[in-house]
């Protein structure tokens, strides 16, 4: 394979994000976020799956555009759900250095796996691919939508819950700010409509 093949790669992934930059996020906000989410990572897994047996180098091009376009949704829009569920603004400024710092040390650890272990990257390829889809089975079991979504549906019940449950999950009993005790919380809007 001659050596312009191997920047190609690199540089489909990022036409890959470039194509769903922009309408992924603004898909989140139609239809929620947590529904993008999990079909980005759905087209991750099954990506990745196809990519294990491709042998045709135009498709594995066309497979890499496919990966570019299934992380720009996963990674806007997962890091839009996290920051939602953070209860201090420290934590949600810190969530991208944690992924950086994250995937820095997933390439150091892929680096020393190649270089001190082994050279089968198959094995290593379905174990991150069996992760890939238990951290996918938890979205779906446990990761509520988004409350903004739901708020900006009108569905004032359902954020509300959330709200609840993400609090009481983060040891958060009372809203810092008015002292209410958030089980009697309720949305402005949500009164104004019982009013």
């Amino acid at each position: 394979m001659p050596s312009y093949n191997y920047g190609l790669l690199g540089s489909l992934l990022f036409v890959g994000v470039l194509l769903t930059i922009i309408p992924l996020p603004a898909l989140a906000d139609l239809y929620g976020r947590k529904k993008i989410y999990t079909a980005t990572m759905v087209a991750e897994l099954c990506v990745h799956a196809l990519m294990v047996y491709n042998s045709n180098l135009n498709f594995h091009y066309f497979l890499i555009i496919c990966t570019g376009m299934a992380f720009a949704g996963r990674v806007l829009v997962g890091l839009n759900l996290l920051i939602e569920f953070m209860h201090c603004k420290i934590w949600q400024e810190n969530v991208v250095n944690f992924g950086n710092w994250n995937e820095s040390l997933f390439s150091l650890f892929m680096v020393g796996y190649y270089k001190f272990v082994s050279n089968n990257w198959l094995g290593l390829f379905n174990s991150f691919f069996f992760m890939g889809l238990a951290g996918f089975l938890l979205v779906v079991i446990y990761v509520p939508e988004s409350p903004r979504f739901l708020y900006s549906q009108g569905r004032y019940a359902e954020a509300r819950n959330v709200i609840i449950k993400v609090a009481l999950f983060n040891g958060v009993t009372r809203d810092p700010e008015t002292g209410i005790d958030l089980k009697s919380f309720k949305f402005e809007k949500e009164i104004a409509l019982i009013n």
